[in-house]
């Protein structure tokens, strides 16, 4: 299908801050005035749509397209590629929702959709819950399997909230782990249909009683707002504080986070399913790699050109590296009484602070660093000449404070996940602790089937692991072993994936860079001279923005 009978050129994209609206079977961009921009027929698979499968919610991911709920007792996951104007459909065994003009909610996280799931009397249609699809094609994964789900929102907290069937108990969930975080009891009575939750964990609710309520993170009635209009069904909140809330009969209706204000157009007399386009990600660009070899910082393309070398000011042996999110160079350097060495590009000036008591085992290999935010975290072990502390060491860079904790491990490398979880290797070189980057928490551990001298972690929380053995290593999140992949290069001591391109970067003890995909299906390898080679891509990791 094309789009040229229906407005614009086909391959406009979608215009961030304009409002996408699911109504009678076709998806249709406003601007939020309420002028017409397009509209586009919702396929489903088959070609002939059965009176009961409606199109419902719906989502737009950071590159400008678009996942839909498409059906009831037998919903697809449609996919819209605007630039291709081509539609892909997904299903999973026993998905469904009741046949309920307000039911069937999807949100998105990173590479993920999660979809609502109801009990129904179909064949085979018994399973309920939430159904997490990867956009990459992965198998499907149903979990909270024993609630009826309404609707399902990502919050602007980063945590997950699912909407029950009994339209007032919410579900937070990471959507992450997939573990409950806690349970929210909205007053009762209210008829919620939809939800959309704010950066404070304030939840606003669209409801069938025709107001739009606005409740703490508790659950706390805080103000309503009368919309107008009859039977809400659908609201969704864009990144910059508008609230926009469909209804039943086709109107589409615009408030802020206080509920003060209120417009609204109409775009027919069908159900209306909203979402706002969020603002665009620019296409993937190139991304380069820092190496720490030799006391030196070297720039490398990906395809081995030198860009620069930056020496680093040193009388010990500077190890990992990484880059904060405001572009600075940030170094491990050092054994016994290290310091952590900051380059500052815009100053062009190195600055060091070091922690008591922070040292690590005089091992070519270990020695790790990763940033989070305005934080950077080490690795420490107990050695002879800095006493007993061992354990991970936070600093904070607005403050220059340090902190240790998880105390009782000798860690040798950390690195932040693109889940934004903060992963740390121990020095059995197997057991691999994971934590919540801001709280500290331990989240879980993971026993890997191989020993590794270093760790990286992708957004669906699979590690990769760097082997003295010479093998990368690729493991599910639970530590299964998915694939390995011999890189040609002896003692590999360092790992990293790009946010940029997904590239996965690894250095050897000799001097080779080996790059590989996140399938380790591909080899290619460069030399940056003789010394150890800990490598990092130019780009902060996505969980670090």
């Amino acid at each position: 299908m094309t789009l040229a009978a229906f407005g614009q050129a086909a391959a406009t994209p979608l215009q961030s801050g304009n409002v996408l609206v699911s109504t009678g079977n076709t998806l249709s961009e406003y601007t939020q005035a309420g002028a017409w921009v397009r509209t586009v027929p919702i396929p489903y698979p088959g070609g002939t749509r059965p009176g009961t499968e409606t199109a419902r919610d719906m989502v737009v991911d950071a590159s400008g397209n678009l996942a839909l709920y498409n059906g009831t007792f037998d919903p697809y996951l449609s996919q819209y590629d605007v630039a291709t104007e081509s539609w892909a459909h997904a299903t999973h065994t026993g998905w469904s929702t009741a046949n309920n003009v307000s039911y069937g909610g999807l949100a998105r996280f990173d590479s993920f959709v999660f979809a609502t799931d109801m009990f129904t009397y179909g064949t085979g249609d018994s399973p309920r819950g939430l159904v997490r699809f990867e956009l990459g094609g992965a198998t499907p994964v149903r979990f909270a399997d024993a609630v009826d789900f309404i609707d399902v929102a990502l919050g602007q907290d980063g945590l997950l909230y699912g909407l029950t069937s009994n339209e007032y108990t919410v579900h937070v969930y990471d959507p992450s782990t997939l573990a409950l975080v806690r349970t929210v009891s909205l007053p009762f009575g209210k008829s919620i249909r939809g939800i959309a939750v704010s950066q404070a964990g304030e939840i606003y609710g669209a409801s069938w009683d025709d107001y739009i309520y606005r409740f703490s993170a508790a659950g706390v009635q805080l103000s309503r707002l009368y919309s107008g209009t009859y039977d809400l069904i659908d609201i969704d909140l864009s990144d910059d504080g508008v609230l926009v809330v469909g209804s039943r009969s086709g109107r589409v209706i615009f408030t802020d986070l206080q509920l003060l204000n209120l417009s609204s157009f109409t775009v027919g007399s069908s159900p209306a399913f909203v979402t706002i386009v969020p603002p665009q990600q620019p296409p993937p660009a190139s991304d380069t790699l820092l190496i720490s070899s030799g006391n030196t910082v070297l720039e490398y393309t990906v395809d081995g050109q030198l860009v620069r070398t930056l020496p680093i000011p040193s009388s010990d042996y500077a190890r990992d590296l990484t880059v904060s999110p405001g572009g600075g160079i940030e170094l491990y350097n050092g054994t016994f009484t290290p310091s952590l060495s900051r380059y500052d590009s815009a100053a062009a000036a190195w600055t060091h602070w070091t922690y008591a008591g922070w040292s690590t085992v005089n091992n070519v290999s270990y020695g790790g660093i990763a940033s989070c935010q305005s934080a950077i975290f080490v690795t420490d072990m107990a050695t002879a000449g800095a006493g007993a502390p061992r354990g991970l060491v936070r600093f904070d860079l607005f403050t220059g404070a340090a902190q240790r904790f998880a105390d009782t491990v000798d860690f040798i490398d950390v690195t932040l996940g693109q889940d934004g979880r903060l992963y740390a290797l121990a020095s059995n070189e197997y057991t691999v602790y994971v934590y919540d980057a801001s709280t500290l928490a331990l989240v879980r551990t993971v026993s890997l089937p191989a020993y590794v001298r270093a760790i990286t972690a992708s957004a669906t929380g699979e590690l990769y692991g760097a082997s003295w053995d010479d093998h990368i290593y690729r493991f599910s999140a639970s530590g299964v072993l998915l694939g390995q992949l011999h890189s040609g290069a002896y003692d590999l001591i360092d790992i990293d994936i790009s946010s940029v391109t997904q590239e996965v970067a690894v250095g050897s003890r000799f001097g080779t860079v080996i790059l590989t995909d996140l399938e380790l299906g591909s080899l290619h390898a460069f030399s940056v001279g003789n010394s150890e080679a800990f490598v990092s891509f130019s780009t902060p990791a996505a969980g670090s923005n």
